[in-house]
């Protein structure tokens, strides 16, 4: 079965879509990469089970004429009816999903799947009472599960990690580890530098006596900087390694523009477990990566600047349901977001705040010495001459550096915020704003010294194929949306850097004032700020926003000097 075959399964599952648009609309996978994947002796798992969820949508054609119905949901996620789970009680809707997943399969493995690959009900709550949620997601598992052996009875399946993080607790998982098939099913727990101790495979009774897979996530899309939770890895792999039951490690990052380092550590220790110390394996990285001549050189940036790169955090927002805690992640997208973060419609949500600037006080405030050591060493580098890879390192070991001292400065303003509501001084919350402006303007300069954080170099190396004319809309969508702002030159210049300086403003006009109100309840205010900029952002076109790279690397240097001049405070005043 080819494309056609693929074109006709889908059709035949009662939409009213042309053949092109199934083969657009259906298709998440390109056979091409699948075939250059397979003669490397590379597996694709595919994804089966309920996928009308998160990025496989139903599409509306197929809404309007078959009506299916939903299972149960008490959250709000993902709860728009294109993202809602077809009703997998009822045996024609699990029939349905089964119909997809053979035409995939068919299409684009040859009807010869080497493994299946599932998260079940990821992020859902399905009922408000733990226990009967519990229950439903046992059963749900339990359904679409054995709907795959019915017809394919031995291949492996592997059930990710993702739901089990976000929705259950240790106790809960364990109780559905006892009912799957050790003989033709993996764990495959790729979340394991989850930050929060619990939520992995130490406590998922899998160690010793369960088939699994231990791997990382690294980060989500915003967060495509170098980070890595090295202390986890340094203390969660090692028993990985000696588990006869773990079968392997998986790198599962959410990014384009991945972390050299992380890239280049992580599938090693994979093959050869006796250095994972990052410390000592930093050495061999920096002669492999840059030759015997600099390796020295090279290595003394990298150890100055990796607690920086490990200064990262990633997981749930306070818990996953069971328990609250209040370290959350470190994200640089706190300043590429601002809706929401020094405001709140509640005491609580002002107190978990307050928890968290502590917390980010604590972890990044000693890291000051570290970043302006790593932002003058850099600066002393002319970057117009460095060969492109030890250019881009240096790139990304700047914006990172940057991105860390911008989310302790984040938190800085917040705790001075709240001490002056409480009596402290308004030029402290000033010298806080003055300074993350500065960084700011420093984070864009960084960007704008390579296309590869350009959004306008994107489009045009698009246009050289066919391109939709109002794509630049889209485009502009897909990397300016919450969920996907992360270091892109144009978003930097024309949204972080604006809707910054729209907040200082309006910040010290109530210093001025002398207000000394709380930020609780000033949403509609400081949105009304951020979304002015959005539009100006949308009405004006990238070619006017591209950036200059190589007036940008020249000046490189000097833009890194004042950055750490600012983190010392000498030019946070400027």
């Amino acid at each position: 079965m080819h494309q056609a075959g693929f074109t006709e399964a889908v059709a035949s599952l009662g939409t009213s879509l042309t053949a092109d648009q199934c083969r657009l609309a259906s298709s998440y996978v390109d056979e091409a990469v699948l075939a250059y994947a397979r003669e490397r002796g590379l597996m694709a798992p595919e994804d089966f089970g309920t996928m009308s969820h998160w990025y496989s949508r139903t599409p509306q054609s197929f809404l309007d004429k078959m009506k299916p119905d939903f299972i149960p949901q008490a959250n709000g996620s993902y709860n728009e009816r294109s993202g809602l789970v077809w009703d997998i009680r009822q045996e024609k809707w699990l029939d349905a999903y089964w119909k997809l997943t053979q035409a995939e399969v068919d299409t684009y493995f040859g009807g010869m799947p080497r493994v299946f690959h599932t998260i079940g009900l990821g992020e859902r709550v399905c009922y408000k009472d733990r226990a009967q949620n519990h229950a439903f997601k046992l059963y749900a598992n339990r359904r679409i599960i054995d709907k795959l052996r019915e017809h394919y009875p031995q291949v492996p399946l592997l059930i990710g990690s993702w739901d089990f993080i976000s929705s259950w607790s240790p106790a809960e998982v364990r109780s559905f580890v006892r009912t799957l098939d050790p003989k033709n099913t993996v764990i495959l727990d790729y979340t394991s530098d989850i930050w929060d101790n619990d939520d992995n495979f130490q406590n998922w009774d899998l160690v010793g006596k369960f088939p699994w897979i231990y791997g990382i996530f690294h980060a989500y899309e915003a967060s495509n900087e170098i980070r890595g939770n090295y202390a986890n890895i340094r203390q969660r792999f090692p028993k990985a390694a000696e588990d006869p039951m773990c079968k392997g490690v998986v790198f599962w990052p959410e990014m384009s523009h991945g972390d050299p380092l992380m890239i280049d550590y992580f599938p090693s220790i994979g093959w050869d477990p006796s250095v994972y110390e990052i410390n000592d394996y930093l050495p061999g990285f920096c002669r492999r990566r840059y030759g015997a001549r600099d390796a020295e050189r090279r290595l003394g940036l990298w150890r100055r600047f990796l607690p920086l790169a490990e200064a990262s955090r990633w997981g749930t927002q306070v818990g996953n349901g069971y328990k609250y805690s209040p370290v959350r992640e470190f994200y640089p997208d706190v300043y590429f977001n601002l809706h929401g973060w020094f405001y709140g419609d509640d005491a609580k949500y002002a107190a978990q705040h307050s928890e968290y600037y502590v917390f980010e006080e604590k972890t990044l405030g000693p890291l000051v010495t570290n970043a302006v050591d790593t932002l003058n060493a850099l600066a002393r580098e002319d970057f117009t001459k460095l060969d492109a890879m030890t250019r881009r390192d240096f790139i990304d070991i700047a914006r990172t550096t940057l991105a860390r001292m911008i989310e302790l400065q984040m938190a800085r303003i917040g705790r001075t915020y709240g001490e002056y509501v409480f009596g402290g001084e308004a030029d402290a919350v000033r010298r806080e704003l003055a300074k993350t402006r500065a960084l700011g303007q420093a984070l864009t300069q960084v960007l704008g010294s390579s296309d590869e954080f350009s959004l306008n170099a994107a489009l045009a190396d698009m246009r050289r194929h066919r391109t939709n004319p109002d794509f630049e809309k889209t485009l502009k969508g897909n990397a300016e949306n919450i969920y996907c702002r992360s270091f892109i030159y144009e978003l930097a210049k024309e949204i972080y850097e604006p809707a910054f300086a729209a907040f200082s403003r309006w910040a010290e006009g109530r210093l001025a004032r002398g207000d000394r109100s709380r930020l609780n309840g000033t949403a509609a205010e400081q949105d009304k700020l951020f979304d002015a900029v959005r539009e100006a952002f949308y009405a004006k076109p990238l070619a006017e926003m591209a950036p200059c790279p190589e007036r940008a690397l020249a000046e490189l240097p000097e833009v890194l000097r004042r950055a750490a001049g600012a983190l010392t405070g000498k030019e946070a005043g400027k």
